[in-house]
């Protein structure tokens, strides 16, 4: 079995419903820290980005920056950390132009 748990996985949220659900789920078998906003995860990523292998964003975030603009601004400083964006709205240009960027 493979193991996942040597790859650090940044997740972020502003709803701590989401990020409990995320870590129950998936604490087990992947190594996981959790923000509660892209400010939050900004700073985590400033201390341990070398550790970091995937940041997983909600988009809708109501203080600072939106999961898109963070991401977009982590794929320039951190262009080798897998990206992925996830919201619970339906929104094809958010979609498009999470691809796009």
């Amino acid at each position: 079995m493979y193991d996942f748990k040597k790859y650090l996985i940044l997740v972020v949220d502003d709803e701590k419903r989401a990020l409990n659900s995320f870590k129950y789920s998936f604490e087990d078998d992947f190594n996981i820290i959790f923000a509660q906003s892209a400010t939050d995860a900004e700073k985590i990523l400033n201390d341990r980005a070398s550790e970091i292998s995937v940041i997983l964003s909600d988009h809708k975030m109501p203080n600072g920056l939106s999961g898109l603009d963070f991401l977009k601004k982590c794929a320039t400083t951190h262009p080798d950390i897998v990206k992925i964006l996830t919201t619970a709205y339906s929104n094809h240009d958010l979609a498009i132009d999470a691809v796009n960027s």
